[in-house]
């Protein structure tokens, strides 16, 4: 049986809510009571009437409550179909007479407010009071939608007026509650599974990436052989002549670090890390930044991002819940390169341990490992690749042609087209 607790039991334990959490955890209930007739009857306070299941987690749901919601595992909100009496003798239920003169959106805004730490007294009555952790624009939406100030057709409405007054880091999904798209159950075949996921251009403002995960990778002078190549289409290398680097010139060998050559065969030209020369047998551990240099002529700096330790992504489809093992908080969770002068590589190559997250954006675009960062992430598990969408708009984010809606996660299949931004990409997987 998946951990639950009613939310009234949450709000006990935390006292108060982030507008964060609020987004997160409420993000898909407003659809849900449109479409419920029944809790609009019932007198109860709208948070003894939920509770929230975790799914595929091991922990006591007493211990989940109390933790950050960025650690947890995706939750489902249930309704349920009456208050508990334990509930009502806490003093979690409002004076009949006054819930029946609210309509739906005007109860979850009161929901709202209570998660947020709203002022409630023994009587259920909410008090007012405009909340230091949302914005001006927040707090009005709140008060309009409480006071009778703006009616609201439905809870959608409501929702999605506070929703849009938060600032965007408040609507981010913590990465670990994104939740599954629809998609038919079936078994991963060849044009999923690989341990690279190419993004190829549709037009010229896009930029070509290779994001390789958990093998070895590679750069040199070979388009074919390296993962980060260094030669561009005229035969030329960011500006250098290619002669003197080897087809593949150096390797990063994870966990361990860096290696002259393909790690067997050292390179016609040595390389440098940090100054000190690079061995094909003895891997060289990176740093967050440091200087590589190919040949005498290529130098590089290596950009290393540690792991965060424990992740909360949890791969679910219909048959099953699953965890991804996490690794130590300091093994390296990401690495890429860049050119000391700041000139394009041929392709942006980066390789990660399991997951990246992808901002867009006028100056270009910026990975992160930030579970709460407002990005598009990228996954790999278990011999496929997946793409989340934790809360940017569903018209920033689509995927074979569909919008990827907040809190959505699909997994990726050769020959996809993939948006991001504005940005358009063509997908293979190898």
């Amino acid at each position: 049986m998946p951990a639950s607790l009613p939310i009234a039991r949450i709000l006990r334990a935390r006292l108060k809510l982030d507008p964060f959490e609020v987004h997160a955890l409420l993000r898909g209930l407003p659809e849900v009571l449109d479409a419920d007739d029944e809790w609009q009857a019932d007198p109860s306070r709208l948070s003894s009437r939920l509770t929230v299941r975790w799914l595929g987690a091991a922990d006591p749901p007493e211990q989940l409550a109390a933790s950050p919601m960025k650690q947890w595992p995706p939750v489902q909100i249930d309704i349920v179909t009456q208050a508990t009496r334990c509930l009502a003798d806490e003093g979690v239920t409002m004076r009949p007479g006054e819930m029946r003169e609210l309509d739906a959106a005007v109860r979850l805004a009161a929901l709202v407010f209570e998660l947020l730490g709203g002022p409630v007294d023994s009587l259920g009555r909410l008090r007012f009071s405009p909340l230091p952790m949302l914005n001006e624009a927040g707090n009005g939406a709140l008060q309009a939608a409480l006071s009778g100030g703006r009616r609201h057709r439905d809870c959608r409405a409501f929702w999605n007026c506070w929703a849009e007054s938060l600032d965007p880091a408040q609507r981010a999904t913590p990465v670990g509650m994104i939740r599954w798209r629809p998609h038919r159950v079936s078994e991963p075949n060849s044009a999923e599974t690989g341990t690279a996921l190419d993004l190829i251009p549709e037009a010229a403002s896009a930029p070509a990436i290779r994001v390789v995960a958990h093998r070895e990778f590679r750069m040199g002078r070979s388009r074919s052989l390296s993962d980060l190549p260094l030669r561009a289409d005229e035969g030329e290398m960011v500006g250098q002549k290619t002669k003197r680097l080897s087809r593949v010139h150096v390797t990063w060998r994870p966990p361990d670090g860096l290696v002259d050559g393909n790690g067997i065969t050292a390179s016609g030209n040595g390389s440098t890390y940090e100054g000190q020369a690079l061995s094909p047998l003895q891997p060289r551990a990176v740093a967050p930044r440091g200087s590589l240099v190919l040949a005498d002529e290529l130098e590089l700096t290596a950009i290393a991002a540690p792991s965060p330790g424990p992740w909360p992504w949890l791969f679910q489809d219909e048959r099953e819940v699953a965890g991804v093992r996490p690794l130590a908080p300091e093994s390296v969770g990401m690495l890429r390169f860049e050119t000391v002068e700041g000139r394009r590589l041929p392709r942006e190559a980066l390789w990660i341990e399991r997951e990246i997250g992808m901002i867009t954006g006028p100056s270009g675009i910026v990975w992160t490992l930030d579970p709460c960062a407002r990005a598009v992430w990228f996954a790999h598990h278990d011999g496929l690749f997946f793409v989340a969408n934790p809360g940017l708009a569903p018209e920033e984010v689509s995927l074979d042609g569909a919008p990827l809606a907040p809190g959505e996660m699909s997994r990726l299949q050769a020959g996809q087209p993939l948006a991001i931004g504005g940005l358009r990409w063509g997908l293979k997987i190898g």
